[in-house]
C-alpha cells in the first residue's frame, strides 16, 4: 500500500479514536445515566434519604441517616450498619418492575388485599431531605410462585417484581445493626492495656513504632500490635444477648477473661470486655461488652485465640539491628574452623581461608541477613549458659567498624534447638532450626591463575 495512503488511513483512524473518546462516549454516558433514572422509579438516593422504615415479618425499624452514619431509632437506639443501609437504598432503586397486573383504569376499584399489599409483606418507606415520603410495598408470591406483586409510590398500579427483590428486605434487627465490636481509629490509638490469664501487657505508641512498658520495658513488634489492633476493629459479633444488663457475673464481666482497653491521643478510652463462654460448649462463643455500647453480645473463639499473646508475641524480634554503615571487618569462627574477611578499597578480602575469596555483593547481603536475623522466642537472662549451649558456641559472628566490634552473636545447640545472645550479654534468645545455614558466608575457592571473582 503507497504509504502517503497508509499515513492518511492512520490519521483518518485517530480522528475517528478522539471521536468516539471525546464526543460520543459523554454522549453514550449521558445516554446511560438516563437509561438508569428511567429504570430508577424512586426518586430516592443515598445522597438525598433522610429516614428509612422497614416492616417485614420480623417487625418495624426505623432508622436516620446523620452525616455518613446510619442510626436505628426503633425497636432500640443503637448504631446501624451503614453497608447495610446503604446497599437497601440502591437495591430499592434497582428493583424490577415486571408484567403489570392491576392498571391505573382498574387500581382505584381494586382491593390489594388479594395481592398481600394491604397490608404489605414488605414495606419500606423513605423520607428525603425535603421531608417527603417514598415508598415501595411488597405483596404475596403470584399463584406461579415466581414473583411477588409490587406496588410502589406515585404509581396506581400493581406489577410482578422477582422474589428476589423482595426478600432482600426481609431483614432481622441483627442485619441491621453495626456488628463491629468497637469501632476506632487505627491512627489514633495512643495506648493498649491487655489483662488476661493474671497477666497485664501495655504498650505505648510512639510515632510509627510501640514501645512495651509492662510487663517491662521492651521495644515493640510494631506489626503484631498493629495486626492485634487490626483484628479487634474489624472483627463482628455473632449475636445480641441483651440490650442491656445489670448483673455483670451472669455473663462472667465481674471477672472478666480478657479486659482490652485503648487509648486515643485526646486520653479518651474505649474497652472490650470478654466475660465467660457460652454454656452450650458445641458454640465456642464467649460473652462479651464494650464501652461504646450497653448491650451483651457473643463474639467468636478466634477472639480468645488472639488475644491471648505472652511478652514474646510482642516483643520486637530483629533484636541484631546495627548500623551496616562502615563496617569493614567480618568473623564468622565455628569451633574446627574461622572465617575472616576486610574491606580493602571497597572489595571483600577474604583473610582465612587463604586460599578463598568471596563477591562482595554476597557479603552485603550476609551483612544484611545479621541485620535483619528475627528470632522465634525470648528465654531471658541466664547465667548458665551450659544448659543453651552458649558455654562452647557452634559459631559467633563479629562485626567490626575501625576496629571497634559493632555485633557479636553467638548460636548455640542443646536438644535439638538453637539458641544465641548478643554482645556478651545474659538475655538468651530461641531460633528456628535454620539459624547457621542463614548465617553461612559462601566462599569460593580462589582461581589458581590469580583471576579476580566477581570483583564488584
Amino acid at each position: 500500500m503507497n504509504p502517503k495512503v497508509t499515513r492518511l488511513l492512520g490519521l483518518f483512524l485517530l480522528l475517528l479514536i478522539g471521536f468516539v473518546m471525546f464526543y460520543e462516549r459523554p454522549k453514550m454516558a449521558e445516554e446511560l445515566t438516563a437509561a438508569e433514572a428511567e429504570k430508577a422509579f424512586l426518586a430516592v438516593t443515598r445522597q438525598t434519604v433522610a429516614k428509612f422504615t422497614i416492616q417485614n415479618r420480623f417487625g418495624k425499624f426505623v432508622a436516620e441517616k446523620r452525616g455518613n452514619q446510619w442510626y436505628i431509632l426503633e425497636p432500640v437506639e443503637t448504631p446501624g450498619d451503614w453497608e447495610q443501609f446503604e446497599s437497601m437504598v440502591t437495591g430499592a432503586r434497582a428493583v424490577e418492575r415486571g408484567r403489570v397486573i392491576v392498571d391505573e383504569t382498574a387500581y382505584a376499584t381494586t382491593d390489594l388485599t388479594a395481592f398481600g399489599l394491604n397490608p404489605p409483606q414488605v414495606e419500606l418507606r423513605f423520607e428525603d431531605l425535603a421531608g417527603d415520603d417514598i415508598w415501595l410495598l411488597f405483596g404475596d408470591d403470584n399463584p406461579a410462585g415466581r414473583a411477588a406483586y409490587l406496588n410502589w409510590s406515585g404509581a396506581n398500579q400493581v406489577v410482578l417484581t422477582q422474589r428476589s427483590n423482595r426478600n432482600r428486605f426481609d431483614s432481622q434487627l441483627l442485619d441491621l445493626r453495626e456488628k463491629h465490636i468497637l469501632p476506632f481509629d487505627l491512627d489514633q490509638v495512643q495506648q493498649i492495656v491487655l489483662t488476661h490469664g493474671g497477666k497485664t501487657f501495655e504498650m505505648v505508641r510512639n510515632g510509627f513504632k510501640w514501645q512495651i512498658v509492662q510487663p517491662g520495658r521492651y521495644m515493640g513488634d510494631a506489626s503484631e500490635i498493629n495486626n492485634i489492633l487490626g483484628t479487634v476493629r474489624s472483627e463482628r459479633l455473632v449475636e445480641v444477648v441483651a440490650e442491656t444488663f445489670d448483673d455483670p457475673s451472669k455473663y462472667g464481666f465481674d471477672y472478666p477473661s480478657y479486659h482490652l482497653t485503648l487509648v486515643d491521643k485526646k486520653g479518651d478510652r474505649r474497652s472490650l470486655v470478654l466475660g465467660k463462654s457460652v454454656e452450650d460448649a458445641r458454640l465456642k462463643l464467649w460473652y462479651a461488652h464494650t464501652s461504646e455500647r450497653p448491650y451483651v453480645f457473643q463474639v467468636e473463639p478466634f477472639m480468645t485465640d488472639f488475644l491471648t499473646i505472652d511478652l514474646s508475641d510482642i516483643r520486637y524480634k530483629r533484636v541484631f539491628e546495627f548500623d551496616r554503615d562502615g563496617i569493614d571487618r567480618i568473623q564468622l569462627a565455628y569451633p574446627d574452623s574461622t572465617v575472616i574477611c576486610h574491606l580493602e578499597n571497597n572489595q571483600w578480602v577474604v583473610d582465612a581461608p587463604a586460599d578463598q575469596q568471596v563477591s562482595s555483593s554476597i557479603v552485603g547481603q550476609w551483612i544484611d541477613r545479621v541485620h535483619t536475623m528475627a528470632v522465634e522466642d525470648f528465654i531471658g537472662p541466664v547465667e548458665a549458659l551450659g544448659q543453651y549451649g552458649l558455654a562452647s558456641p557452634n559459631l559467633i559472628v563479629s562485626l567490626w567498624r575501625n576496629e571497634q566490634l559493632v555485633r557479636e552473636v553467638s548460636v548455640g545447640e542443646k536438644r535439638q534447638i538453637w539458641y544465641g545472645q548478643m554482645d556478651g550479654s545474659p538475655e538468651v534468645f530461641q531460633f528456628d532450626s535454620g539459624v547457621l545455614s542463614g548465617l553461612r558466608l559462601p566462599l569460593v575457592v580462589k582461581p589458581k591463575l590469580g583471576t579476580q571473582l566477581g570483583a564488584e
